[in-house]
């Protein structure tokens, strides 16, 4: 098994609170931050209003979906939505089954509260995060973060969100081809 397969997940704990916000700080680039109190800020926000999901490799996290129960445009009335508002990826899983693994357990994880919703928060500015997100979610509005930075907020049902996941993974097992292993001839003399 390698390295990048064995990114495992769950839920946050309170002890977590240092690795995530190291976490954070960590990809803090990506995140478009440069201060380790914004950092603090946000885990704060999470750990208050929600949680997060971490990935972790041999006890470090390599991944996070940081969530709140409700959106924050909503003052967190609105339960029944589970609202992504910060995720990460470690760079050496980066392209890996991380992001599909951790994807797919947040939404299980959702459903298996009771959410009905997700939500996922996309800085406008990030081409591939938006392009991610607009395949299993339509935009919903744009809105600046926390940060006063421009976001597009994505949207679906748990349940279509597990639907285009679950075809997804099907296509993907159905061109799963074995390579067929044939004697290799051996070269003609001289040739």
């Amino acid at each position: 098994m390698t390295r990048q397969s064995v990114v495992e997940f769950r839920t946050h704990t309170e002890d977590d609170r240092e690795g995530i916000i190291n976490f954070l700080f960590s990809i803090r680039d990506e995140l478009y931050f440069s201060e380790r109190s914004v950092a603090e800020h946000i885990v704060s926000q999470l750990f208050t209003q929600g949680g997060a999901i971490v990935g972790e490799v041999d006890g470090e996290i390599a991944a996070l979906s940081g969530y709140f129960l409700g959106e924050p445009s909503h003052h967190f009335a609105n339960k029944e939505v589970g609202f992504v508002y910060v995720a990460g990826i470690a760079r050496p899983y980066r392209g890996t089954a991380a992001f599909r693994t951790g994807f797919r357990f947040t939404v299980e994880t959702f459903q298996s509260w009771g959410l009905r919703e997700i939500r996922l928060h996309a800085l406008a500015q990030d081409i591939r995060l938006n392009s991610l997100y607009s395949s299993f979610a339509q935009p919903i509005r744009k809105e600046e973060n926390g940060r006063g930075l421009p976001c597009v907020l994505y949207g679906n049902t748990l349940e279509a969100v597990m639907h285009i996941l679950t075809e997804r993974e099907k296509r993907r097992h159905a061109y799963n081809i074995t390579p067929v292993h044939r004697p290799v001839a051996s070269r003609p003399h001289g040739v």
